[in-house]
């Protein structure tokens, strides 16, 4: 099982958007795939359609509840961990997400964490293998890195020593805009070994919330679609 924890600790990058379109790629290739939403808001629990989970993410991680007992099986073929705004009064063991983890029968695990640098979002880097940062590309985001990759290097030396920065995903991307082109110029020189994927603003995205489901079932081919679906394919591959 590989984890795979999506983080910025800025709002509104396409964070889970990339999670869901990613998590349902990764199904559509054969994968068994679990998301799981670690966001009070519950933006990826709204986008999928779930309003009255039976069990959350908040009782697996307060009262021990098993995961196999909390998840909802999605039409996209992937399961969910649902959210609820109580996450936001929880304060986990920095360990109770891994170990909820431990021994699940997934390939892929995808952890949509809360744009706020807590002890939420460091219990999912304590659990994850990889890490993949979405961001848009304009220069606040740029400036915003430099939190963020000092979190990652503090997990690494405290608790996960083998976490990887496994990719960048530039979303709302447009080649046309000289600024785009320049901050992925830059973010290609800083993260030379650390692949970074671009997904083009596509309306498609944004209307898939609408039906409950991924851009890869709601538009299978937009460009939005296929370009989650190459992201997929690159994770696969190693």
């Amino acid at each position: 099982m590989v984890a795979i924890c999506f983080v910025n600790q800025k709002g509104g990058v396409g964070k889970t958007a990339s999670v869901i379109n990613v998590g349902a790629a990764l199904a559509k290739l054969g994968n068994r795939v679990l998301l799981i939403d670690l966001d009070p808001q519950e933006s990826l629990t709204y986008w999928l359609g779930i309003t009255s989970p039976p069990k959350t993410v908040c009782d697996v991680l307060e009262d021990g509840a098993a995961i196999q007992d909390s998840i909802f099986q999605h039409r996209g073929g992937f399961d969910v961990l649902a959210s609820n705004e109580m996450l936001a009064a929880l304060t986990p063991d920095i360990n109770s997400l891994k170990q909820a983890l431990a021994g699940q029968p997934y390939d892929y695990v995808l952890l949509d964490c809360s744009p706020t640098l807590g002890m939420l979002t460091l219990a999912a880097l304590t659990a994850a293998n990889w890490v993949i940062i979405p961001l848009c590309p304009d220069l606040l985001s740029i400036k915003g890195m430099s939190q963020l990759l000092g979190t990652i290097q503090t997990v690494r030396e405290k608790t996960n020593p083998s976490l990887i920065l496994k990719g960048i995903i530039a979303t709302r991307y447009c080649a046309r805009k000289r600024m785009h082109r320049e901050v992925l110029e830059q973010l290609g020189m800083f993260f030379e070994d650390t692949e970074i994927f671009t997904v083009r603003e596509n309306i498609s995205i944004a209307e898939s919330p609408v039906q409950g489901v991924s851009v890869l079932d709601y538009k299978p081919k937009c460009t939005g679609a296929k370009e989650y679906l190459t992201i997929a394919r690159r994770l696969t591959d190693g």
